[in-house]
């Protein structure tokens, strides 16, 4: 039996709901697109405001250990901290809305970056280590603005060029600006994203979303737009006494039961 470790140690920081329904990516109306970085406009002292770090000591911790893979949780569903043996995950939130800043796997660090657009929060861009960053390409209406609603996912710019999501259930590919393939995700609702990469750029190793969420491979489960509650691959979230429910769909997940 292959033991696993996962450490998530959590910041409390945004209250944000960002949950994309849907993503579209056609190559053509490039002139309604934007890198989010370019069309949100972000307040540097706001977001060092946001990350302060949150005292357990005043909120209620659960653990539960069980197949050797150890959870805690914060309030019965706000999963901080899964440990086994080989892997270890630490998230960080902004404040006010659980908004994932940060997650770091066995030493590599994930940092997201948050804007504000006309409808809200949302993820800009996201760097992992050596990977290097992605920035996210967002719905804009003419004037360059973030479209209402502005959770229109349509693909992302990575070293330069611009990739698309396109949606066809329950496959999710993504594609370049000439139309080709680059990689493709088969969703199904039972059980783990199955990965397809097409060249040897290997995009969809690098990328983070999947489905319109962010999609957390080590563990095989969705967080949403704002990586906070962790969902299965059928929608369903871990909301209440979520170390219980966590415990026996990891141990099913890495054979440990």
């Amino acid at each position: 039996m292959k033991k696993r470790c996962i450490i998530i140690s959590v910041i409390l920081l945004a209250w944000l709901t960002g949950c994309s329904s849907g993503l579209e990516a056609e190559t053509t109306h490039a002139e309604t697109e934007t890198s989010a970085v370019s069309a949100v406009e972000e307040d540097t002292a706001t977001a060092e405001e946001r990350t302060t770090p949150v005292n357990e000591n005043d909120l209620q911790v659960q653990e539960f250990e069980k197949y050797g893979i150890r959870v805690k949780v914060i309030n019965e569903y706000l999963v901080t901290e899964i440990r086994s043996d080989d892997i270890c995950i630490e998230f960080e939130y902004y404040e006010g809305g659980y908004f994932r800043k940060s997650k770091c796997v066995n030493g590599v660090v994930t940092e997201y970056e948050l804007g504000v657009g006309d409808s809200g929060n949302l993820l800009i861009a996201a760097e992992t280590g050596e990977n290097g960053r992605i920035e996210y390409i967002y719905e804009c209406d003419d004037s360059g603005r973030l479209a209402i609603p502005a959770d229109i996912l349509k693909g992302f710019v990575y070293e330069g060029k611009r990739y698309y999501y396109r949606e066809e259930y329950p496959y999710t590919y993504i594609i370049d600006e000439h139309g080709n393939k680059v990689a493709g995700y088969y969703c199904p609702e039972d059980g783990p994203v199955q990965e397809t990469n097409y060249t040897d750029d290997k995009i969809g190793e690098i990328n983070h979303m999947v489905g319109g969420a962010l999609y957390d491979k080590e563990i095989g489960l969705y967080s949403g737009r704002g990586g906070i509650l962790f969902r299965r691959p059928d929608g369903s979230a871990f909301v209440e006494k979520a170390q219980y429910e966590l415990v026996e769909y990891l141990a099913e997940y890495w054979g440990l039961k």
